[in-house]
């Protein structure tokens, strides 16, 4: 559920317009076109009908229940439509102010992979981690938040190797690395003979990545005192990361059902 900034939302009612109950000067299939197509929503549905049924009434329940990827896809449509562009005339400083949070929501959708019910159920805090990665990349300083990945990636890594008997400790017993317990893990699947060879293949690059997010946890975040990465270098990170986890919650799930 999204928590839109009091700028942000004021910015909002005024280029589209919102006061008299009116979003820009859209007719109600034009309106309930522009959910449905873009994100699947049928706003004239009872939940969205919370404030009322105009549309701008409807428009303000949605901004409460939707996520804000959802909310920067509806913004982006609006902004390419002739009135949107006229309206936004008037308010040139509220027009920056929403494009900056579509840019900035947009890369919300990076996180998919990492929100997932089985890295939830895996990771210790998993809420608190995926919040501050959040709000990392809702302030533009996604490199801040690289330690708190490599967090839930060495959390995930633990998990499931432990569900299959992998070692998550040195004879000594301090923990393995991110790097040891990925290497571990491969192999073991790969005895398992039961992944395909595209999934394979694919093992390699996210061991590769996954040292990478290492390196960068141990140089590059602020877990040490270190030039930090870019934020376009963390941004491509953390995306592919998240890529990652989707691949290996799906490898695990199958290696789980088939070696009970």
């Amino acid at each position: 559920m999204a928590q839109l900034d009091f700028a942000v939302s004021m910015a909002v009612e005024k280029v589209l317009r919102m006061g008299d109950g009116r979003v820009l000067e859209l007719s109600n299939n034009t309106f309930a076109n522009l959910f449905h197509n873009s994100i699947g929503v049928e706003i004239y549905s009872d939940q969205y009908s919370l404030e009322g049924d105009s549309k701008a009434k409807r428009f303000r329940s949605f901004l409460k229940i939707a996520k804000h990827v959802e909310i920067a896809k509806i913004l982006l449509e609006l902004s390419k439509t002739g009135d949107y562009k006229k309206s936004a005339e008037d308010f040139p400083q509220e027009k920056i102010t929403i494009a900056e949070y579509i840019d900035k929501s947009s890369r919300i959708g990076l996180m998919s992979g990492l929100e997932t019910e089985a890295l939830a159920s895996s990771v210790e805090n998993h809420s608190e981690i995926i919040n501050q990665i959040r709000a990392a990349i809702l302030s533009n300083q996604i490199q801040s938040s690289m330690d708190r990945l490599h967090t839930l990636v060495y959390g995930y890594l633990k998990s499931i190797c432990s569900e299959v008997s992998i070692d998550i400790l040195h004879p000594n017993g301090s923990g393995k690395s991110v790097e040891s317990l990925i290497g571990e893990y491969i192999k073991y699947v790969r005895t398992k003979d039961i992944i395909s060879s595209y999934l394979d293949g694919l093992f390699n690059s996210l061991n590769h990545r996954f040292k990478s997010l290492n390196d960068v946890r141990n140089s590059g975040s602020l877990a040490h005192v270190n030039p930090l990465l870019s934020n376009e270098e963390a941004e491509n990170l953390l995306g592919a990361i998240a890529s990652d986890l989707k691949l290996l919650t799906f490898a695990h799930s199958r290696i789980v059902e088939e070696n009970p």
